[in-house]
């Protein structure tokens, strides 16, 4: 019983330490992340959480730029993501990124085509 409160004394100063490495920026975007998980937690109360697919863009965002601002690993993530596994945010980015990369775009430039009169005529 004296172990376990000691333990947990100890990994309480532990974590203050880090936290007071961490710039304000990093605190921000990590209190963002909980925040937007405690509303999605919030709405979904006593339902299987389920996000749309707004509330996985936004979480994905929020997860992805932390990761890489603040130059955290995926296990050290596991500690602001408390309602899915870093694993999952980071698919549903993947997810996010391919769509952008697959859809269709017009063509933008180029010079417009000749009619079929011109052509017949350089032809």
């Amino acid at each position: 019983m004296i172990w376990s409160a000691v333990a947990q004394i100890f990994s309480i100063l532990i974590e203050l330490i880090h936290i007071g490495r961490m710039s304000d920026f990093d605190k921000d975007l990590e209190i963002m992340v909980l925040q937007y998980q405690l509303g999605i937690a919030d709405r979904k109360l006593n339902r299987t959480i389920k996000p749309n697919r707004i509330e996985k863009l936004t979480l994905a965002v929020l997860v992805n730029r932390m990761k890489s601002v603040a130059n955290r690993s995926t296990n050290e993530l596991r500690s602001s993501l408390s309602l899915f596994s870093p694993r999952t945010v980071f698919r549903w980015h993947n997810e996010l990124v391919k769509r952008k990369w697959t859809y269709n775009q017009q063509n933008k430039g180029g010079r417009p085509k000749l009619s079929q009169e011109i052509q017949d005529l350089v032809a």
